[in-house]
């Protein structure tokens, strides 16, 4: 798993230690602060409903429909995330805090500018029962939605950076840059928010990490070549919790 720094205080102690405090101002000024997400797989009868969780089954209304069923091409589940949970790790602007985010996809469906088919919706907490929804099966019966086994998360607060030193460095800063503070492949780099741990050259400024979830040995888990899933949305629409608005793209 990819290091992770949650502090101020903590980053300037490594680089301290490390004899690079002649780094701390330029890696304070370019970090962003993000929600690390560590992931261990569970039964899903000890997830409790509504909890937060990567994949296994959605918890949702009894009138819910499965995203994508309709038209035949029903959407894998990805992700729930309880925002009272999240609430007191970060809290960007206008971020409900309360209800649940739920992240569904199909990572086969690559389309206009590599986005696939996604949905992202808000489900507020106005008392209706939730009921835990097994996906849609195919003609054997089998279920086709299920690509990520269930796995219980903690959300913790830490600080994200470039995937690459943004400034000129000697060899074994960058080394060292690379491999305490860079997101490395097939990691488990999972986060929501901050600096995407993107493989390929960062996306427009305007467009704003929802959520990562990468390749992932320990959870069984590879997206194409070791690469990672991003769920990706304007900072517009994030300010008015327009969540359908969002979309989704693999990086291998």
């Amino acid at each position: 798993m990819t290091p992770w720094v949650a502090s101020f205080e903590q980053l300037t102690k490594v680089l301290q230690a490390r004899g690079y405090a002649h780094r701390t101002s330029a890696l304070k000024a370019i970090s962003r602060p993000c929600v690390r997400i560590e992931a261990r797989r569970a039964k899903e009868s000890r997830i409790p409903i509504g909890a937060s969780k990567l994949g296994g089954r959605p918890d949702v209304p009894p009138t819910f429909t499965w995203p994508g069923l309709r038209s035949r091409r029903p959407l894998s589940f990805i992700a729930q995330i309880d925002l009272r949970e999240l609430a007191g790790e970060y809290e960007p602007p206008r971020l409900p805090t309360s209800g649940k985010l739920l992240f569904f996809c199909d990572p086969l469906s690559g389309g206009a500018r590599g986005r696939l088919k996604s949905w992202v919706i808000h489900l507020p907490n106005r008392g209706s029962r939730l009921r835990r929804l097994p996906g849609p099966e195919d003609a054997a019966g089998t279920p086709s939605t299920d690509i990520l086994e269930p796995c219980k998360v903690t959300f913790r607060r830490a600080l994200s950076f470039p995937p690459l030193p943004p400034f000129p460095c000697s060899e074994g800063e960058a080394e060292w840059y690379m491999e305490q503070l860079s997101v490395r492949p097939n990691a488990g780099s999972h986060q929501m928010f901050g600096i995407p741990g993107t493989l390929q050259p960062t996306r427009d400024e305007r467009h704003c990490l929802l959520l990562q979830v990468d390749s992932d040995p320990e959870l069984n888990l590879r997206w194409g070549d070791q690469g990672r899933l991003f769920f990706w949305i304007t900072k517009p629409a994030l300010e008015k919790a327009g969540f359908e608005k969002a979309w989704a793209t693999i990086q291998e």
